[in-house]
């Protein structure tokens, strides 16, 4: 599963997967080492998502949907990046209470910030639906392909020389482009 869903990100996860990105709520003040932040803060592939102004309890770390345009502007990286592992058919570790959930109450809180969150998400499932269709597509054209050349060169799946040569990855372009994959994720709302 390219997205997987887990209960508890713990640091030695993290660091057993070192090409799996690993999501979770951060604050725009990113320092603090409190809650899931502990596990994840200074590994290289965690991924933070502002959910709150700063690390405190108090109302005003909180974000209100008067915040929108400043937590649009500070995620926008994350999700780039996160959508760009997804293109490159990468893996990516969501907790599964969600993101803004705890003590950022996002939901409540901040629901239009809540609403964006959830359409990024979503975006981000969709990457996953259309990498899966862009293999099924280019394994169909590469068979499609293999039955005009002679019978002894003839291959049902591509292998390593042709991953070097490049072959592979023309035609993943190719059905890529039948899906529109390589269109930009909208931005969120």
């Amino acid at each position: 599963m390219p997205i997987r869903r887990e209960p508890h990100i713990t640091r030695a996860l993290i660091q057993a997967e070192p090409d799996t990105l690993c999501v979770y709520g951060d604050n725009l003040a990113p320092r603090s080492l409190g809650g899931r932040t502990a596990e994840m803060r200074g590994e290289p592939n965690t991924v933070g998502i502002p959910t709150k102004r700063r690390p405190a309890r108090d109302e005003g770390a909180c974000f209100t949907d008067d915040d929108l345009p400043e937590f649009r502007d500070a995620a926008a990286p994350a999700f780039a990046r996160l959508a760009a592992h997804l293109r490159a058919r990468g893996m990516l570790v969501w907790p599964a209470a969600g993101i803004g959930t705890g003590l950022a109450d996002l939901e409540r809180r901040a629901p239009r910030i809540w609403a964006s969150l959830e359409r990024v998400r979503l975006c981000l499932e969709e990457i996953v639906k259309h990498r899966e269709a862009i293999g099924v597509e280019a394994l169909r054209l590469w068979r499609e392909r293999q039955a005009d050349l002679p019978r002894f060169v003839q291959r049902m799946a591509p292998d390593d020389l042709d991953y070097a040569s490049g072959a592979w990855g023309r035609v993943l372009v190719e059905a890529a482009d039948h899906f529109g994959a390589f269109a930009t994720t909208p931005p969120p709302e």
